[in-house]
């Protein structure tokens, strides 16, 4: 099942070399808007959108031709709003989509389409963001987008679009300034919307304090595994649009999980109500308010996800999903502080840190429950002079901090030793002892990761005062 996106994969792309598309056509008779079965919320800017939205992005993107062909199909079966960036490089290609479903008649104006777009981090610099949107309207073809976000929290050196971007391309993020500028696009006739992606309270706050124009739309990942209430009833309090980019968890994609298309309490209720797990997946999107940012390019999945409406959950069945496990999975990062990547971006993740039992991140392993962030331990035996000859007591003790081991053995005898943690304790004695061995970091993170210019400037702020 392919599904939601919004969240760029691994992407270093260049613009396509087709000239943009022009809205200079000839005339033929349009059919039906068939994107009235879609329902519409009204954005405190005071314009409709429609509440499903098709993602325009996926890894590795098709051939510019290929994209505008999809983009074609999914206004033909009832979409209505597209939802692209600067950084996935299908502006182009959507716009020639939109030229050519008006020359076709798919649609009978360019009002019948809603149209959204991002601000790119490399762009996010507040004297870039008008013509960082002039170039998003030249690809597009239009004179206008319903709604331009901010597509992250985070402003880079100018240059090249690339995600995942360098820690040493950061640059202090002037919210103000840039949200001005956003301002501006609106004031201009550019942008008839203007919002905000991967934003959490904090953010949100910080922006409305000094906002003339409050942000209509905070495009954030929710879906039945991560759902973000608090963050969801704060934007409701302060007229604030959901869209929910990855609903279905983006299973099989580098940033995703199958947490969402393996959940036995969705996969009940879809046997219940004769509906596909995905279908109650963006149905609970729905009833939460949120608008779902879904992606496939595959025809008969394209309908089935606008098959969401004139049914509904229960309630029996909305407090069921309710009670879904929660689990932040965004990747695979690198060892730092978590704390602190949660605080310049809203993107949620797994993380992938160096612990063992001489450097048992006790302060991380906390921080990680607490928030619902899974922790892998690389080096698990990598402590020298500790507990030579006993890997399984080191291995059974990370299992039993409910951390997964990356074990490294290409010898099968030990590989065989390795797995043989389960089935066996250790002792409360046993876990004290432990618990009191000294604390040793080996891996280099200083010259890694500590930057004047970066998000850390000290080993201290790097590993939570924990060394």
């Amino acid at each position: 099942m392919e599904d939601a996106d919004g969240s760029p994969g691994n992407i270093n792309r260049t613009s396509s070399s087709s000239s943009a598309p022009s809205l200079s056509i000839s005339w033929v008779h349009c059919v039906p808007n068939m994107g009235e079965n879609v329902p519409s919320v009204v954005l405190s800017s005071g314009w409709k959108m429609p509440m499903v939205a098709l993602g325009t992005t996926t890894e590795p993107l098709p051939p510019p031709q290929v994209l505008t062909s999809t983009y074609l199909t999914a206004i033909e079966v009832g979409y209505r709003h597209f939802d692209t960036a600067a950084l996935y490089n299908t502006e182009e290609p959507l716009g020639h989509a939109v030229a050519e479903a008006l020359r076709r008649g798919l649609v009978c104006t360019r009002d019948d389409l809603f149209i959204t777009s991002k601000l790119w981090c490399t762009d996010a610099h507040p004297d870039l963001v008008i013509p960082a949107l002039k170039n998003t309207l030249r690809k597009l073809g239009l004179g206008y987008v319903d709604l331009y976000l901010i597509h992250s929290p985070t402003r880079l050196k100018k240059g090249e679009m690339v995600y995942p971007f360098n820690k040493e391309d950061i640059l202090p993020f002037d919210m103000r300034g840039t949200w001005e500028a956003m301002e501006e696009c609106s004031r201009l006739g550019l942008a008839k919307s203007i919002g905000v992606s991967n934003f959490d309270c904090e953010k949100l706050s910080q922006l409305l304090a000094h906002a003339t124009i409050p942000p209509a739309v905070n495009q954030v990942k929710v879906n039945a595994s991560w759902q973000e209430r608090k963050l969801i009833e704060f934007c409701k309090e302060k007229g604030i649009h959901v869209c929910a980019w990855s609903p279905l968890g983006a299973n099989g994609s580098w940033w995703g999980s199958n947490s969402v298309m393996n959940s036995p309490i969705l996969n009940d209720i879809a046997l219940a109500k004769g509906k596909t797990i995905a279908q109650v997946a963006l149905r609970w999107i729905y009833e939460q308010g949120a608008t779902a940012v879904v992606k496939s390019f595959n025809e008969g999945r394209m309908k089935e996800n606008l098959q969401i409406f004139g049914w509904e959950l229960s309630g029996e069945e909305l407090n069921k999903i309710s009670q879904s496990p929660q689990s932040r999975v965004f990747g695979s990062g690198k060892s730092f502080s978590l704390a602190k990547f949660l605080d310049w971006t809203n993107y949620p993740k797994r993380s992938l840190v160096e612990l063992n039992v001489a450097w048992q991140q006790k302060k991380l392993i906390d921080f990680c429950k607490e928030n619902g962030i899974h922790l892998c331990a690389w080096s698990p035996l990598g402590a020298y002079g500790t507990l030579r000859g006993s890997n399984a007591v080191a291995l059974r003790w990370i299992y039993e901090q409910g951390v997964s081991v990356v074990v490294k053995s290409f010898n099968k005898g030990r590989m065989k030793e390795n797995i043989q943690i389960f089935g066996w304790e250790l002792s409360g004695e046993e876990l004290n002892k432990i618990s009191q061995i000294l604390q040793q970091r080996v891996f280099p993170a200083e010259e890694l990761f500590v930057s004047a210019k970066g998000p850390y400037k000290s080993l201290d702020e790097l590993w939570d005062g924990e060394i």
